[in-house]
Protein backbone atom coordinates (compact mmCIF):
# COMPACT_ATOMS: atom_id res chain seq x y z
CA UNK A 1 0.00 0.00 0.00
CA UNK A 2 1.84 3.53 -1.22
CA UNK A 3 0.73 6.29 1.99
CA UNK A 4 1.06 9.78 1.36
CA UNK A 5 2.15 10.93 4.99
CA UNK A 6 1.48 14.93 5.58
CA UNK A 7 2.80 16.54 8.47
CA UNK A 8 2.00 20.13 9.19
CA UNK A 9 1.41 20.46 13.16
CA UNK A 10 4.22 22.24 14.16
CA UNK A 11 6.66 24.66 12.09
CA UNK A 12 7.72 22.13 9.47
CA UNK A 13 5.84 21.00 6.55
CA UNK A 14 6.35 18.10 5.17
CA UNK A 15 5.59 15.32 2.63
CA UNK A 16 6.46 11.78 1.98
CA UNK A 17 5.56 8.19 0.13
CA UNK A 18 5.75 5.20 2.11
CA UNK A 19 5.45 1.70 0.69
CA UNK A 20 4.18 -0.39 3.39
CA UNK A 21 4.83 -3.89 1.56
CA UNK A 22 8.20 -3.11 1.26
CA UNK A 23 8.47 -0.78 4.90
CA UNK A 24 10.45 2.21 2.66
CA UNK A 25 10.55 5.98 2.48
CA UNK A 26 9.21 5.94 -1.20
CA UNK A 27 10.26 10.09 -1.41
CA UNK A 28 10.26 12.47 0.74
CA UNK A 29 10.11 16.64 1.05
CA UNK A 30 9.53 19.41 3.17
CA UNK A 31 11.29 21.83 5.70
CA UNK A 32 11.01 23.72 8.79
CA UNK A 33 9.32 27.15 7.40
CA UNK A 34 7.74 28.76 10.17
CA UNK A 35 4.61 30.01 8.94
CA UNK A 36 3.04 29.50 5.42
CA UNK A 37 1.83 26.00 5.42
CA UNK A 38 -0.89 26.53 3.14
CA UNK A 39 1.24 28.23 0.29
CA UNK A 40 4.06 25.47 0.56
CA UNK A 41 2.19 22.22 1.09
CA UNK A 42 1.38 20.85 -2.39
CA UNK A 43 4.72 21.93 -3.78
CA UNK A 44 6.30 19.28 -1.05
CA UNK A 45 3.83 17.44 -1.91
CA UNK A 46 4.59 16.92 -5.66
CA UNK A 47 8.62 17.28 -4.50
CA UNK A 48 7.48 13.82 -2.66
CA UNK A 49 5.63 12.30 -5.57
CA UNK A 50 8.56 13.17 -8.06
CA UNK A 51 11.54 11.61 -5.63
CA UNK A 52 9.33 8.67 -5.31
CA UNK A 53 8.67 8.47 -9.05
CA UNK A 54 4.88 7.78 -8.67
CA UNK A 55 1.76 9.69 -9.63
CA UNK A 56 -0.99 10.64 -7.68
CA UNK A 57 -3.49 7.80 -8.80
CA UNK A 58 -0.62 5.51 -7.18
CA UNK A 59 -1.28 6.53 -3.40
CA UNK A 60 -4.19 4.45 -1.23
CA UNK A 61 -4.03 6.19 1.38
CA UNK A 62 -3.69 9.40 3.19
CA UNK A 63 -2.37 10.04 6.29
CA UNK A 64 -2.04 13.34 8.53
CA UNK A 65 -0.73 14.83 11.88
CA UNK A 66 -3.84 15.54 13.81
CA UNK A 67 -2.01 17.09 16.97
CA UNK A 68 -0.92 18.16 19.31
CA UNK A 69 0.50 21.20 17.37
CA UNK A 70 -0.17 24.33 15.73
CA UNK A 71 -4.15 24.95 15.06
CA UNK A 72 -3.19 26.69 12.05
CA UNK A 73 -0.85 24.16 10.74
CA UNK A 74 -3.25 20.96 11.62
CA UNK A 75 -6.29 22.75 9.47
CA UNK A 76 -4.35 23.12 6.45
CA UNK A 77 -3.00 19.66 6.63
CA UNK A 78 -6.11 18.11 7.24
CA UNK A 79 -7.66 19.92 4.59
CA UNK A 80 -5.11 19.18 1.92
CA UNK A 81 -5.34 15.49 3.27
CA UNK A 82 -9.16 15.41 3.19
CA UNK A 83 -9.45 16.99 -0.21
CA UNK A 84 -6.94 14.84 -1.90
CA UNK A 85 -8.32 12.22 -0.35
CA UNK A 86 -11.66 12.84 -1.72
CA UNK A 87 -10.37 13.40 -4.95
CA UNK A 88 -8.35 9.78 -5.28
CA UNK A 89 -11.12 7.96 -3.75
CA UNK A 90 -8.79 6.63 -1.19
CA UNK A 91 -8.99 6.78 2.79
CA UNK A 92 -8.14 9.42 4.73
CA UNK A 93 -6.14 8.67 8.37
CA UNK A 94 -5.17 11.26 11.11
CA UNK A 95 -2.16 10.19 12.85
CA UNK A 96 -1.52 11.81 16.55
CA UNK A 97 2.13 13.65 16.43
CA UNK A 98 2.88 12.26 19.70
CA UNK A 99 2.64 8.61 18.45
CA UNK A 100 3.73 9.33 15.17
CA UNK A 101 7.41 10.65 17.35
CA UNK A 102 6.72 7.88 19.20
CA UNK A 103 6.65 4.98 16.91
CA UNK A 104 10.70 5.02 15.98
CA UNK A 105 11.83 4.41 19.37
CA UNK A 106 12.44 1.20 20.59
CA UNK A 107 10.86 0.07 24.07
CA UNK A 108 8.98 2.60 26.09
CA UNK A 109 8.96 5.83 25.93
CA UNK A 110 7.63 9.42 26.86
CA UNK A 111 7.54 12.05 24.37
CA UNK A 112 7.26 15.26 24.92
CA UNK A 113 6.78 18.68 22.28
CA UNK A 114 6.87 22.14 23.28
CA UNK A 115 3.39 23.71 23.37
CA UNK A 116 4.81 27.38 24.46
CA UNK A 117 4.12 29.28 26.98
CA UNK A 118 6.19 27.14 29.03
CA UNK A 119 4.00 24.00 28.48
CA UNK A 120 4.77 21.08 27.03
CA UNK A 121 2.40 18.15 25.18
CA UNK A 122 3.63 14.74 26.43
CA UNK A 123 2.12 10.98 26.57
CA UNK A 124 3.66 7.73 27.58
CA UNK A 125 3.99 4.71 25.01
CA UNK A 126 4.51 1.00 25.75
CA UNK A 127 6.98 -0.87 23.95
CA UNK A 128 4.56 -2.29 21.26
CA UNK A 129 3.83 1.72 20.73
CA UNK A 130 0.66 1.58 22.20
CA UNK A 131 -0.97 4.78 24.31
CA UNK A 132 0.11 3.90 28.05
CA UNK A 133 -1.30 7.32 29.02
CA UNK A 134 -3.81 9.62 27.53
CA UNK A 135 -2.33 12.82 25.83
CA UNK A 136 -2.02 15.78 28.55
CA UNK A 137 -0.23 18.78 28.75
CA UNK A 138 1.41 20.46 31.28
CA UNK A 139 3.40 23.04 32.91
CA UNK A 140 7.79 22.26 31.96
CA UNK A 141 8.43 22.05 35.57
CA UNK A 142 5.37 19.41 35.85
CA UNK A 143 6.80 17.56 32.50
CA UNK A 144 10.05 17.31 34.34
CA UNK A 145 9.11 15.52 37.99
CA UNK A 146 7.46 13.17 35.95
CA UNK A 147 10.41 12.52 34.18
CA UNK A 148 12.27 12.05 37.19
CA UNK A 149 10.32 10.18 39.14
CA UNK A 150 10.56 7.71 36.09
CA UNK A 151 14.42 7.61 36.39
CA UNK A 152 14.05 6.99 39.89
Amino acid sequence: MIVLAIDTAGTGCFAALYDSDKDIVLGAAGADIGRGHAERLMEFVDAALEAAGIDLPAIDRVAVTIGPGSFTGIRVGVAAARGLALALGVPAVGVSTLAALAADRPGPSLIAIDAKRDEVYWQRFSADGSAATPPAIASVEAARAVVLADGE
